[in-house]
């Protein structure tokens, strides 16, 4: 989770939390770009859109990240509202459009 009290102002990320995201030692997790912008998702949520671009299935991900479907489901709706969109796939394009997801192999 994102700081309340970080140097970086209104929306709370800090250089510690982006550099946790960056480091993270599973292999399938992206990384994100447009720090002013992150407050749009939790941390979580960008972690599900990640596996999302990914190809993760909405049955794989709640296994992979030890949450009920119901929780997916919520942090779903939360994703399709951050990026006005009435599907996933759709949520998912636009964040690819807009640079917030980059996968770490390239």
């Amino acid at each position: 989770m994102p700081s309340t009290n970080s140097t970086t102002g209104q929306n709370g990320w800090g250089p510690r939390d982006l550099a946790a995201m960056k480091a993270s030692t599973r292999p399938e997790v992206v990384f994100f770009l447009g720090i002013e912008d992150m407050s749009k998702l939790t941390m979580r949520q960008w972690e599900i859109l990640g596996l999302l671009s990914l190809g993760r299935s909405q049955k794989e991900i709640p296994l992979d990240l030890r949450i009920s479907e119901s929780t997916l489901r919520n942090h779903l709706d939360a994703i399709r509202k951050a990026f006005d969109c009435h599907s996933t796939s759709a949520a998912v394009s636009v964040a690819r459009r807009n640079g917030y997801l980059v996968d770490k192999s390239v």
